[in-house]
């Protein structure tokens, strides 16, 4: 285990909130990029602008800072969702709909680029926190998957789209979200071999994915009645 420098602090001591946040976004770049077991606290120290000692002081261990990051990250994301899908509100326009989850979905994840990293990341190392925390945060902030798998039932229900479970049809589009950025590289390097550039991922590329994304879900889940 990396362990931290023990160091007794005088019981005055008051934490400092701008200390624990710099140490919060190091820690997401460090364990995004390396996970739990490859991250090191000397490096998020370093990355922080601290030394390995208030590291300590603030989360006590390496697997405490990560599950603190972690929490950190989710919650800055699904607060982010949460206001902008509130502002979308509910339609009977079926492709709207689906263009503004995706939308929403997108432009949040552009703006918290570690969070799909951190994620898969601590999803491929069936890491153990991540139930815990999905679970804790879906209580907080449920509104936000209760609103789309009640959308996708009604327009189920009303048989303008196909009869298919709206847990799988969510599923799926977040999915393409998410791939959008954890095959980053990958889809770089298809960039440089198919077209002989490199991926620009700027606010039109992101607008291309929501157009695209948005056109394959619409396809593939409404009624052939509904889209003549």
């Amino acid at each position: 285990m990396d362990n931290l420098e023990v160091i007794q602090f005088p019981q005055n001591t008051v934490k400092n909130t701008e200390t624990e946040l710099k140490i919060l976004d190091a820690a997401r770049q460090e364990f995004a990029d390396k996970g739990l077991s490859g991250a090191r606290s000397k490096v998020i120290a370093e990355r922080a602008g601290v030394n390995k000692a208030l590291l300590h002081y603030y989360f006590r261990s390496k697997e405490k800072l990560y599950e603190a990051a972690l929490r950190d990250a989710m919650t800055r994301f699904i607060s982010a969702l949460g206001a902008n899908l509130a502002a979308v509100g509910e339609t009977t326009d079926i492709k709207a709909f689906i263009r503004a989850i995706v939308t929403t979905y997108l432009r949040t994840m552009a703006s918290n680029p570690v969070f799909p990293r951190l994620f898969l990341r601590e999803l491929l190392d069936d890491g153990p926190y991540i139930r815990v925390i999905m679970e804790n945060l879906l209580t907080s902030f449920s509104r936000v998957p209760e609103t789309m798998f009640r959308m996708f039932s009604t327009f189920n229900n009303a048989a303008r789209i196909k009869p298919l479970d709206p847990v799988h049809v969510v599923f799926n589009i977040i999915g393409m979200c998410i791939v959008t950025f954890a095959g980053r590289p990958f889809l770089d390097l298809l960039y440089r071999r198919i077209r002989n550039e490199p991926l620009v991922f700027d606010d039109a590329f992101l607008e291309q994915r929501i157009n695209i994304i948005t056109e394959m879900a619409y396809s593939g889940i409404i009624q052939e009645e509904q889209a003549q």
